[in-house]
Formats: C-alpha cells, structure tokens, sequence
C-alpha cells in the first residue's frame, strides 16, 4: 500500500472483534478477538483497511485533531457566555458533532476503496465485515448516520448483494 516509515501494530487485549488505526502514531491495533474469529485472508483485509487511514493526508489528520479539542471552546462558551449562550452552544455542539460524522463516514468509505485496490479480493474484507458484525451482535443498519458505513452498504458498494433485504435501523427508544 506504499505506506512509507515504519508502522506500530499493536493486539489489543479487548473482549470485542475490532481493528483500529492511530494517524498520529502512525499505528494500527487489532482486539486478539479479531484475530482468533478472522482467517488470515480477512485478517490482511482489515489491516489494508486501517492501513489507508494511515494513508490520508496531513490536514485530515490535523481535523481529527483539532475534533478532540472541539468541544472545549463550546463549553467555556456555555459556561460563562450568559443566556443566549446556552442555544448557541447547544447548536454549535450539535454542528461539530454532525459535521464530524459526515467528515469520518467519507474518509471510512475512502479506507474501503483503497482496501479493495491493495488486496484485490473485495470478499475477503466483506466476509471480515460480517464476521465482525456478527461477532459483535451489531445490526447490518444502524440508527441515523454513523461514522462508519452500515454494512448492508458497503456490501453493496463491494458488488456483493445480500441474500436479505436492507432491514430497518433498531429503535433509537429506550426500555422504560
């Protein structure tokens, strides 16, 4: 994948089946669940996947950043701004939160793209998908927009249609 400089891989010691990459340390982790459910096939999958995120450019690694320090200046501003401070803040909060999701959902649909050029088998890093979902008891659509692609997506977006219909996000209600 041309990812130049060395890269820290790290097993993650988590009871869930996940990868995750960090760009500023430029190192990717995998939870020792992944590992054990995933063949090794789905297993250079996933790493080519985390392995892109290494791969995006420096002013999306200052905007990852700079989310994490976002909310900061929101919560001085409701803090000590007075009354009309409070809707303002809460529609800035709102923003952030809503423009940052759309901002990693696009970067997350450009990770599975260049997976799917640097290993050349898009089933392999499909069949880790469902395996991860499925692991995870996570539904094939989730609730409202996520960072990440629902899967029944990205199964689409690979070529691959599901033998089930696109089911209905769960309820966002909670018990009682």
């Amino acid at each position: 994948m041309n990812v130049r400089g060395p890269v820290k891989v790290f097993v993650l010691e988590w009871a869930q089946v996940n990868a995750v990459a960090w760009q500023v340390y430029r190192a990717i982790g995998f939870s020792r669940a992944l590992i054990e459910v995933m063949d090794e096939q789905e297993v250079r999958a996933v790493a080519a996947h985390e392995l892109a995120h290494l791969l995006e450019p420096a002013w999306v690694r200052r905007i990852r950043i700079a989310y994490m320090f976002a909310y900061l200046p929101i919560v001085l501003l409701i803090k000590y701004g007075g009354l009309w401070a409070i809707p303002i803040g809460g529609f800035l909060f709102f923003a952030v939160a809503l423009g940052y999701i759309r901002f990693t959902h696009h970067y997350e649909k450009r990770a599975d793209h260049l997976e799917n050029q640097a290993i050349g088998d898009p089933n392999a890093y499909m069949r880790s998908m469902i395996k991860l979902h499925q692991a995870n008891v996570h539904p094939a659509v989730m609730p409202g927009k996520q960072t990440h692609p629902h899967l029944y997506d990205r199964l689409l977006a690979a070529g691959i249609q599901p033998d089930f219909p696109r089911p209905l996000p769960p309820s966002r209600k909670l018990p009682l």
